[in-house]
């Protein structure tokens, strides 16, 4: 009975310590996306042009919102404009998360 138990409690803490590395490896991936334009993820390399191609059809309303009020908000209202930015980042990030996951 001990056997199992101790088996069990490896084999939880080996898909924990796997579920941390797949998390840190797509954090990094989301970096080098951004930066370069392409990542390595935890299941598959996704390209920045995928992404954003992806989160046209996933949630158009969502990505043409937020294009023109980033684009509008560039020369008008810079906080606003930073603001908005980051909130494109997020969406990006979160279709390129899902990509990832699907992919597995």
């Amino acid at each position: 009975m001990n056997c199992v138990i101790a088996s069990s409690t490896a084999e939880h803490a080996n898909a924990d310590n796997q579920a941390y590395i797949a998390a840190e490896i797509n954090e990094e991936a989301l970096t080098f996306l951004f930066k370069f334009g392409v990542g390595e993820f935890s299941n598959t390399s996704l390209e920045l042009l995928e992404v954003i191609q992806k989160s046209m059809t996933e949630d158009k309303e969502r990505f043409l919102e937020l294009v023109v009020e980033v684009d509008l908000a560039k020369n008008s209202d810079k906080e606003r404009y930073l603001k908005l930015r980051d909130e494109q980042i997020e969406f990006y990030a979160q279709i390129a998360l899902e990509m990832n996951e699907q992919a597995a």
